[in-house]
């Protein structure tokens, strides 16, 4: 699993969040896609067999487990934002479940011919042990990748003129850090359009925008009326996207507007 910044989290959940407000699927499905892809059906297959081995041999603690794993999927599947970070507590139990389900077929490999033993648990363990691991390499090479948020700030120093008054986001880069920069800068939240009036940012003398909030998609979603969208759109044009692309970027994608 993935394990980074509240702007990735904030990124990811948004998404869902619109695709939950479009169809009628659950955060079920995102969690069940979520362990596939990080651990493989195998290490769940496991879990599955270590489950049945804990229920048939009734051990108190078993059911502690398998209770505490039904009350919190069903609450994290409930909620409408999604988090990659919801399911860690869900790893350890896992990763338990899935260590009874691997005893379970070493003491049925042991009672085959001994030839099968050590053979069939190598390849076994190497199955098991071949996605997450592949996963985790993955996730390490994302991570060295440069973030969209410090591409927007490398930009912006290289192409907005100096004195000009900059609004953002608590999503984007975070330029109020560094305050011996040549900038006024005005921070805003992260759905600019949803408490902030456009003609509030006109009459500030705002003359750029950089946000993380989508607007050019964002009246369908959050039902901002279409004369504030329209406001702003008049006020403000569209001058430049950093989103991430495969193997180059990673981050959430960052919207530049310029005062017409």
């Amino acid at each position: 699993m993935q394990i980074g910044s509240a702007a990735q989290y904030a990124e990811e959940g948004f998404v869902f969040t619109q695709l939950k407000n479009t169809s009628d699927s659950s955060s079920f499905a995102a969690y069940i896609a979520l362990f596939i892809s990080e651990w493989g059906c195998l290490i769940l297959a496991l879990a599955g067999l270590g489950s049945i081995t804990l229920i048939r041999r009734r051990f108190g603690f078993g059911f502690a487990l398998l209770l505490f794993l039904g009350i919190y999927i069903f609450n994290i599947g409930a909620w409408v934002n999604y988090a990659n970070r919801y399911a860690l507590l869900l790893y350890l139990p896992l990763v338990i479940l899935a260590s009874g389900g691997l005893w379970v077929c070493m003491q049925w490999l042991s009672r085959k011919q001994s030839s099968w033993f050590i053979p069939g648990m190598v390849f076994l363990i190497i199955l098991t042990l071949w996605i997450p691991v592949q996963s985790t390499f993955s996730a390490l090479a994302t991570f060295r990748l440069p973030d969209t948020r410090q591409v927007a700030y490398e930009w912006a120093l290289e192409n907005i003129p100096v004195n000009t008054y900059i609004a953002y986001d608590n999503y984007t880069p975070d330029f109020r850090a560094f305050s011996s920069l040549p900038y006024k800068f005005l921070e805003v939240p992260s759905y600019i359009l949803l408490e902030y009036h456009p003609l509030k940012l006109r009459e500030s003398k705002i003359n750029y925008v950089i946000t993380s909030f989508n607007l050019e998609d964002s009246g369908a979603v959050f039902s901002i009326d279409a004369k504030i969208l329209q406001e702003f759109k008049k006020n403000y044009g569209l001058l430049k996207v950093f989103q991430a692309e495969t193997g180059k970027t990673r981050g959430r994608t960052i919207w530049v507007y310029q005062e017409k």
